[in-house]
């Protein structure tokens, strides 16, 4: 809604998306409502994002990324991407991001058999003395 957009954009930004509005292409039906979203634009160049918006609703519907490229200071730490996923397709970063996961549990594994190993060597070593303990 744009009441909450404002708590965490910039006012100028969200002032351009809602007079924006009407100017655009009727879009796709609006999620909520059914009636057409007005696909906007609010920025130019690079920092140019394409909007959908209902003016029934009072809702803006983003995709992957936009609010935080609608309003990069108040981007929070784990919505930032990494730089190597920087220009992947959202698939290569599901595969990338599958292989991270996959990599982090075997070497999960590997510590808890290490730390297992350890134990049992432990066990091994006190049942020896208590063996070597009660045949003296």
């Amino acid at each position: 809604m744009a009441a909450t957009l404002r708590r965490i954009a910039p006012r100028k930004r969200v002032r351009s998306l809602w007079n924006g509005l009407g100017r655009g292409t009727p879009g796709d039906p609006c999620p909520s409502c059914a009636n057409p979203l007005d696909a906007t634009r609010v920025g130019a160049g690079a920092d140019a994002i394409d909007l959908d918006a209902c003016r029934t609703c009072q809702l803006i519907w983003f995709d992957a990324n936009e609010l935080a490229r609608f309003s990069p200071e108040h981007q929070r730490p784990q919505d930032r991407i990494s730089p190597e996923y920087d220009g992947l397709s959202l698939a290569a970063c599901e595969v990338l991001a599958s292989a991270k996961i996959e990599t982090k549990a075997r070497r999960e594994k590997s510590r808890v058999q290490a730390s297992t190993a350890v134990a049992v060597i432990v066990i091994v070593a006190r049942l020896l003395y208590v063996l070597r303990v009660l045949v003296r």
